[in-house]
């Protein structure tokens, strides 16, 4: 995971939720932690391209076979799709 960049983008050019701003720094830490935990859980490493075969689809329903609790997984969704877009963005 580039997660360097992936927070830098969060708080520079994402713009996320209702406000249209990017992420405050404690947010995008939260982010990429988040990001870090599912490589744990999961024993696989998020891509750091988009050339690599895992898309975000698979890697939320990897996600969903493990045993979490809700509020967890739900915030570990949110994140990896943050940092699926952040991939889109930066390697069209």
């Amino acid at each position: 995971m580039l997660s360097e960049d992936f927070r830098a983008f969060l708080q520079t050019k994402f713009r996320g939720g209702s406000s249209g701003k990017p992420l405050t720094s404690k947010a995008a830490g939260d982010a990429v932690s988040r990001c870090k935990k599912y490589e744990r859980i999961t024993s696989s490493r998020l891509p750091e391209n988009l050339n690599n075969s895992i898309k975000l689809e698979q890697a939320l329903r990897k996600l969903d076979t493990y045993e979490l609790e809700t509020y967890s997984k739900t915030d570990m969704r949110a994140a990896l799709k943050k940092y699926f877009k952040f991939l889109s963005a930066t390697f069209k």
